[in-house]
């Protein structure tokens, strides 16, 4: 143990579990916004099969659907305080005031 570490508060698996999960899909989601990825299936397996994102999610630009993007957009402004890699574009911030899915059943709604 080391005397000069001082843990100032824990926090809860939930939270650090949701932290990462969400800086992983922004990051990717900005990744399609630019057209590094063209379609949200590519990110989706890239991260399951490459980056191990967790699949029961369906993958990244999947988990922001699963939760919802309004929900999603909330959850990062919630952490915009730890960095400037919490910062949402304009375009997602649009998609999230008209309830956007990147998916509809199988069928990929990006353009």
């Amino acid at each position: 143990a080391n005397p000069q570490l001082q843990v100032t508060a824990a926090v809860a698996p939930e939270v650090i579990q949701k932290r990462l999960l969400c800086v992983v899909a922004l990051d990717s989601y900005r990744c399609l916004e630019a057209g590094i990825v063209h379609q949200p299936i590519d990110a989706d397996l890239g991260a399951v099969l490459g980056l191990g994102f967790p699949a029961s999610t369906g993958g990244v630009i999947s988990y922001i659907d699963l939760l919802g993007i309004q929900s999603f957009v909330h959850t990062c402004k919630e952490f915009e305080s730890y960095g400037e890699q919490w910062k949402l574009t304009e375009k997602l911030e649009i998609l999230a005031q008209k309830k956007f899915n990147f998916y509809t059943g199988l069928t990929a709604n990006w353009k």
